[in-house]
């Protein structure tokens, strides 16, 4: 079953705290999308709050293509920012499987080495 999709998420700088305060100010921006971006303007946290405070990067990028040609560049409001990256599952394969897929894989190659030499040796 596979894992659910996460996302990459953006650390907060006081480069894209900026923005989302021009954007509130000078932007058309649904309510719910307002509603979102105050939480990400403020400066104060919350004294239990322990891990860096983290944007969704889609958010940012949706933001970005709604405002046009109106504000900076994406790699501009990025430029400090660390992206974090969701860890990739590794899945491990059956360990009998991998066994008749490394048989399988001999056996071709050998197929076409031998393929390969009857060719060469009618040429000699």
């Amino acid at each position: 079953m596979a894992a659910p999709f996460q996302e990459a998420e953006v650390m907060l700088t006081d480069n894209l705290r900026r923005w989302f305060r021009t954007l509130l100010l000078t932007s058309d921006l649904p309510n719910e999308t307002r509603e979102e971006l105050r939480k990400y303007t403020s400066h104060r946290r919350k004294a239990d709050e322990k891990k860096p405070r983290t944007i969704s990067y889609e958010l940012i990028r949706s933001l970005h293509r709604n405002a046009g040609d109106k504000g900076p560049y994406l790699h501009e409001l990025l430029e400090e920012s660390e992206v974090h990256l969701p860890e990739v599952e590794v899945y491990h394969r059956n360990p009998e499987l991998e066994i008749r897929i490394q048989k399988l894989r001999a056996e071709q190659e050998q197929k076409e080495y031998e393929r390969w030499t009857k060719k060469h040796h009618r040429k000699c």
